[in-house]
C-alpha cells in the first residue's frame, strides 16, 4: 500500500477506537509486567531454596573438624556456617572473614585465601581489603580448587565435572596474574599427578615428584636429579611441610612389629636425611619436635627430632582427637 492512502485511512478512524486501542495496550502491558515480576520472584525463591537445601546437605555431611594454621603467632581456623577466625594471646578470638558456608581457605604472611563458587579471593592482613584474584569461566568449569605455595604463589585447579577434565594455572599470589599453565587439560580417567601435588618449593629449592615403576613408588628430583638415598623411594601424596622442612614417607618400609617407619626430610640448607620414627600418624610439628597420635587410645605423642626420643603428652581432659596444629616456625 502506498503511504498516502494509508494515512488517509488513519485520519478517518473514530477517535474512540484509537483511545480504546491505547487503553487495551496499556492494560495488557501492565498484565505482562505483573506476570514477569511474579515469575522473576518465583525463580529467585526457587534458586535460593535449592541453594539453601544444597548447603544444608553440605552441613549434614561435613561435621568433622578442620585443622587450622598458625602464621606469625596467630592461629587461623574455620567455624562452619560462620567464618574464619584468628586467635592470638594478645587479642583473643576475632572473626576475620564471614562465610555463609565452608569453602577452602588457607593463609600465609600476606593474607587469607579462600574460594567462593568458581572464584578465588584474598583478604590482606594489613588492610583487611578483599580482592578477587581469579574467576573460572562458566562454560569451562564446574568448580575450582587451589593450593597456596610456599613462595606465595597459588596453583588453581579448574575442574569440569560435565566434560570430565581438569587443568591447573599458576597465579601470582598478590596480583592474581596468570604466570603459566602448569598442567594442560587432562581427562579425569588419565590418572597421574597434579602439578600442585608433585611440585614443591622450599626457599630456593624446587622439587618434583616423579612416578617410578609401581603405582605408589615415586622419586624426588631436584634439577632433574634424584635426591633420595640409593634404593629409596617415597609414597604418593605423602608430603607434609613441618617447620622449615619437607617430610615424605619412605615407601615399602614399615617395621610394624618394632613400631617404626622411615621418613625422608628435605631441609632448606640441603642437609637432607632419613629419619626413623615411631609408627604413628604424624599430625604436625616444628623444627625440633613432631607430634603423633595413636588412634586407638587418642594419645598425643611428642618426638624429639634430634635425639629420637618420644613420650606421651599430658592432656588435662578427655577428648577425641581429630586434628592438631603447632607453631609453623620454631
Amino acid at each position: 500500500m502506498r503511504i498516502e492512502p494509508f494515512l488517509q485511512v488513519i485520519d478517518e478512524l473514530d477517535d474512540k477506537y484509537v483511545t480504546e486501542a491505547i487503553q487495551y495496550q496499556k492494560k495488557n502491558r501492565t498484565k505482562i509486567t505483573k506476570w514477569l515480576t511474579i515469575a522473576a520472584c518465583v525463580c529467585l525463591l526457587l534458586g535460593v531454596g535449592i541453594d539453601t537445601i544444597q548447603r544444608y546437605e553440605f552441613f549434614l555431611a561435613s561435621c568433622g573438624a578442620n585443622i587450622g594454621k598458625i602464621v606469625d603467632g596467630t592461629y587461623y581456623y574455620h567455624v562452619q556456617s560462620d567464618g574464619v577466625y584468628g586467635y592470638s594471646p594478645e587479642e583473643g578470638n576475632k572473626r576475620l572473614l564471614s562465610t555463609y558456608w565452608y569453602q577452602d581457605f588457607d593463609v600465609n604472611e600476606y593474607g587469607i585465601y579462600y574460594k567462593q563458587g568458581r572464584s578465588l579471593y584474598v583478604q590482606e592482613h594489613e588492610t583487611g581489603e578483599r580482592r578477587k584474584l581469579y574467576r573460572a569461566g562458566l562454560f569451562d568449569s564446574s568448580h575450582i580448587g587451589f593450593t597456596l605455595q610456599e613462595d606465595g604463589n597459588v596453583v588453581v585447579t579448574v575442574y569440569n565435572k560435565y566434560k570430565k577434565y581438569q587443568y591447573e594455572l599458576l597465579l601470582d599470589g598478590i596480583s592474581g596474574e596468570i604466570l603459566s599453565i602448569v598442567m594442560e587439560k587432562t581427562p579425569y580417567s588419565a590418572g597421574g599427578m597434579y602439578y600442585s601435588r608433585s611440585h614443591f618449593t622450599l626457599n630456593d629449592r624446587a622439587l618434583d615428584l616423579v612416578e617410578v615403576g609401581k603405582t605408589n613408588d615415586y622419586d624426588l628430583l631436584e634439577n632433574g636429579k634424584s635426591i633420595l638415598p640409593e634404593g629409596k623411594l617415597v609414597e604418593r601424596y605423602s608430603m607434609v611441610y613441618i617447620g622449615d622442612n619437607l617430610w615424605f614417607y619412605v615407601n615399602d618400609f614399615a617395621d610394624v612389629r618394632g613400631g617404626e617407619q622411615e621418613m625422608f626430610v628435605v631441609r632448606s640448607d640441603g642437609k637432607d636425611e632419613i629419619k626413623i620414627l615411631p609408627f604413628f600418624e604424624v599430625y604436625t610439628g616444628n623444627n625440633a619436635y613432631l607430634f603423633f597420635s595413636e588412634a586407638s587410645s587418642n594419645e598425643m605423642w611428642c618426638f624429639d627430632i634430634e635425639t629420637g626420643e618420644s613420650w606421651t603428652l599430658e592432656i588435662d581432659q578427655d577428648l577425641t582427637l581429630y586434628s592438631v596444629t603447632s607453631v609453623r616456625r620454631y
